[in-house]
Parts: structure tokens; C-alpha cells; sequence
């Protein structure tokens, strides 16, 4: 946990019992949709949930070209089997 006057930040590795204090902000980066969804719903009603999945989303398909044509110019740049292994 990281505290001070303004922010606590809570970080959970396990599957735990997740416990979320009143008047916080949750941004929950786990694999495990129904562990999201336990949380949610067990949540107070002053927790506030954002979904950052769609932007990810959209930022991974926004570089996915520039990325692509990247790594084809460092292949076509250096044209040697080692340089790929």
C-alpha cells in the first residue's frame, strides 16, 4: 500500500478478500472477470469502478501498424538470420 495525505494505493496479488474503502477509485487490472464482478458487486456505493478496456483496446489496434512496419524495417535493415534469433 502507498499512503499519504491524498492517495492510498492498494495493490493485490493474491484472491483474496478484497476490500475497498468508501470514496475510492478502483481500477481493477485482473485477469479474472468474476473476481471484477464479485468486487463490484460487493463493493460500497461510493466506490467508483473505471473500465479501462476499450482503450486499451483501441491504443493496442492504434499501434499495432506502426509497431508492425517497425520491426519489418529493423528486419530489412539489418538482413541476417542472428539478428531474428
Amino acid at each position: 500500500m502507498i499512503n499519504n495525505s491524498r492517495y492510498k494505493l492498494f495493490l493485490y496479488k493474491t484472491k483474496r478478500k478484497l476490500v475497498l474503502p468508501k470514496n475510492s477509485i478502483c481500477l481493477f487490472m485482473g485477469s479474472d472477470y468474476s473476481l471484477y464482478l464479485d468486487v463490484k458487486k460487493k463493493a460500497h456505493s461510493s466506490v467508483v469502478f473505471y473500465d479501462y478496456s476499450k482503450l486499451l483496446q483501441h491504443f493496442a489496434n492504434y499501434l499495432k501498424r506502426p509497431y508492425i512496419d517497425f520491426i519489418g524495417s529493423l528486419s530489412i535493415k539489418n538482413n541476417s538470420m542472428a539478428w531474428w534469433v
